[in-house]
C-alpha cells in the first residue's frame, strides 16, 4: 500500500487586490512605545470593519469583498488594512474593475470611505449643512462607480465638496458611530492625540474630542432613503433671500416647497435674467425622506439644478377663419 506523503493541497481562495488603507493612531505616548493595550485595539478594529461594510453596502451592495489587516511597518501606531474582492466575485468584470481602478488611481471605495470620514468630521463642527450644487463626477471608464460630485454649504458659509455617496455614508448613524469609536478608543488613551486615516493621496486625520463627537452622535432624524428627480414645474412664487423656500407646481395639483440651491440661476436671475409664474422648468429635485424622532415620515425637497428655462410667450392673436 501506498504511503501517504503526509503533504495535502491547500485550496487558497480566489483573491483581488483593491487597495491599501491605513488608519495610524498618534499622538506623544507611541512616539517612544510602539504599542497598546489589545483590549482597547481590537474593539476600535472591529468598528471600523462594520464602518467598512455599511459602505460597501451603500455603494457597491453586491460585491464580494473583505477587509484584512496586513503586516504593519514602523510608525507611531500605523495599522495596515487591505481590501479584497474574493472567490467568483474577484474574477468578474466588476471585480476586475474595481482592481484596475486601484493600479491606476482612480475612484475606489477608499476614496469614498475616506471622504464619507471627512465629511461626517466635517459636519461635527459646521452645522445647518444643505446641498449647493452638484456636477458630474470625473468618467472612470470602467462604468463600476457612477456617482455625482456635490457641494455641501454650512450656515456660516463654509463648504465642501465630495461625492454624493460620501454624503449618504456621512448621514448613517452606525457608519459614523462606528469611524467614531474606532479613532476614538485607541485615541482616548493618555498621550494619543487621534487617528489618521489614508490611502494613497486622500487622507483624512480626527482629532480624539471629534472621534468621540462621532462615536456619540445621534442624529436628529433618520434618513431613509435619497433620490434625484428630473421634474417639469412651474414657480408659484420666488424668493431669492437666503433660507426663503419657493413653491413650485408639476400640475394637477402636486407641489413642492424647495430649496433653490443652484447658484448659476440665482446669478443669471440677479443679472436680469427675467422669470414668471407660467414659465416652465425642466430641474433637478434632491429628496431626501426621513423619519424624525416622533416617528412621523417627512421629506424635504431642495431643486439643485435648472435644467432649461422655457419663458411662457403669449398666443399671437390672429383673425378668425370662418
Amino acid at each position: 500500500m501506498a504511503r501517504s506523503s503526509g503533504t495535502e493541497s491547500v485550496s487558497h481562495p480566489l483573491r483581488g487586490d483593491l487597495g491599501e488603507l491605513s488608519l495610524r493612531y498618534h499622538g506623544p505616548a507611541l512616539d517612544h512605545d510602539h504599542s497598546m493595550n489589545a483590549k482597547v485595539l481590537a474593539p476600535a478594529l472591529l468598528s471600523f470593519s462594520d464602518a467598512v461594510e455599511v459602505a460597501k453596502n451603500e455603494v457597491l451592495p453586491d460585491t464580494q469583498v473583505e477587509l484584512r489587516v496586513k503586516a504593519t511597518r514602523p510608525g507611531s501606531f500605523d495599522i495596515q488594512f487591505i481590501l479584497q474582492s474574493v472567490d467568483a466575485f474577484s474574477q468578474t468584470s466588476a471585480g476586475g474593475g474595481l482592481a484596475y481602478l486601484a493600479g491606476t488611481g482612480g475612484l475606489t471605495l477608499y476614496t469614498i470611505i475616506i471622504g464619507a470620514v471627512k465629511l461626517a468630521s466635517w459636519f461635527r463642527h459646521h452645522a445647518g449643512a444643505r446641498i449647493v450644487g452638484n456636477e458630474p463626477a470625473d468618467d472612470d471608464g470602467m462604468d463600476v462607480f457612477s456617482e455625482h460630485k456635490v457641494i455641501v454649504e454650512s450656515a456660516d458659509g463654509t463648504r465642501i465638496q465630495t461625492y454624493d455617496s460620501c454624503l449618504r455614508i456621512a448621514r448613517k448613524r452606525k457608519f459614523v458611530n462606528d469611524v467614531g469609536k474606532a479613532m476614538a478608543g485607541p485615541s482616548s488613551q493618555e498621550g494619543v492625540d487621534g487617528a489618521e486615516l489614508s490611502s494613497g493621496g486622500d487622507s483624512v486625520d480626527v482629532d480624539h474630542e471629534t472621534a468621540r463627537s462621532m462615536a456619540e452622535w445621534v442624529p436628529p432624524e433618520d434618513v431613509i432613503g435619497e433620490t434625484d428627480m428630473t421634474v417639469t414645474v412651474q414657480p408659484l412664487d420666488a424668493h431669492f433671500e437666503p433660507g426663503k423656500k419657493w413653491h413650485v407646481t408639476s400640475g394637477n395639483d402636486v407641489k413642492y416647497t424647495v430649496d433653490m440651491c443652484d447658484d448659476d440661476f440665482i446669478d443669471a436671475v440677479e443679472n436680469g435674467e427675467r422669470i414668471g409664474k407660467k414659465d416652465i422648468f425642466k430641474v433637478t429635485i434632491h429628496a431626501v425622506s426621513a423619519r424624525a424622532r416622533d416617528g412621523e415620515l417627512k421629506t424635504r425637497y431642495s431643486i439643485t439644478k435648472v435644467l432649461e428655462h422655457k419663458p411662457y410667450k403669449p398666443p399671437v392673436q390672429g383673425e378668425l377663419e370662418l
